[in-house]
């Protein structure tokens, strides 16, 4: 039996350029985090360096998000460094709202012109059940959790508005609905004769349940575990 093969750790010292074309989804992480492309075959170090970007911060949101189950040792994080954790993670809502779903929710209409009435209106509750789970667990953490985040990380005592099971549940709440509208589309929408419309919209689907993935486990592996640390320790 072949040994499982471990996941590639990205390091400073490896070429920027090596690391996306081994997970083109770094280039995501790097749009969020204000670094543009262009650099040549300069390595992680020096292309944050020239950035003025913590290199240790941008691998420890790379080897995070990636497969594997990297876990990331939180105590080396600066509060500069969460403070731009929680300005990855709303970017991270931008595009979401004004890429992601703005797609998904055209390709859905178009694929609602289709149907017939009656799958037409369960489909279309279903999407919208779902975007409003997003919406309602984004503007929570837009206004609850990343302005508590930042003044932790700037050394401020306070008092916090929420519980982490909050995370937890918000998160299976997206991850039930997006279930939910994937398996309506792949089992129980009957034939409408736009097949490859359906099929874009799955893929899309898939596409968006990596990256909530992505943004998911950075959360729960970083943020979360970098506050309870410090506010233990005020």
């Amino acid at each position: 039996m072949k040994a499982e093969r471990q996941p590639t750790v990205f390091t400073a010292k490896m070429k920027l350029a090596d690391v996306i074309t081994a997970d083109r989804r770094v280039l995501s992480v790097l749009a969020r985090l204000g670094i543009s492309l262009g650099f040549g075959d300069a390595s992680v170090d020096d292309v944050c360096r020239e950035r003025g970007l913590s290199a240790r911060l941008l691998l420890t949101i790379i080897n995070t998000a990636a497969p594997g189950g990297y876990r990331p040792d939180v105590t080396a994080l600066t509060g500069p460094d969460i403070k731009r954790v929680a300005d990855y993670l709303a970017a991270s809502h931008r595009y979401f709202r004004q890429v992601m779903l703005a797609e998904l929710h055209a390709n859905i209409h178009r694929l609602l012109a289709t149907c017939d009435e009656r799958s037409a209106a369960v489909l279309n509750k279903f999407y919208d059940d779902y975007e409003s789970e997003v919406n309602a667990h984004f503007d929570f953490e837009e206004e609850q959790v990343f302005p508590y985040v930042k003044k932790l990380a700037e050394g401020h005592r306070c008092d916090r508005a929420y519980d982490d099971s909050q995370f937890a549940e918000n998160h299976d709440n997206i991850s039930d609905a997006l279930a939910d509208l994937r398996n309506i589309l792949l089992k129980y929408l009957p034939d409408t004769g736009a097949e490859l419309l359906r099929i874009e919209v799955i893929n899309r689907i898939f596409d968006i349940g990596e990256e909530l993935r992505r943004h998911t486990v950075v959360e729960n592996a970083i943020l979360i575990p970098w506050v309870k640390r410090n506010e233990a320790s005020k």
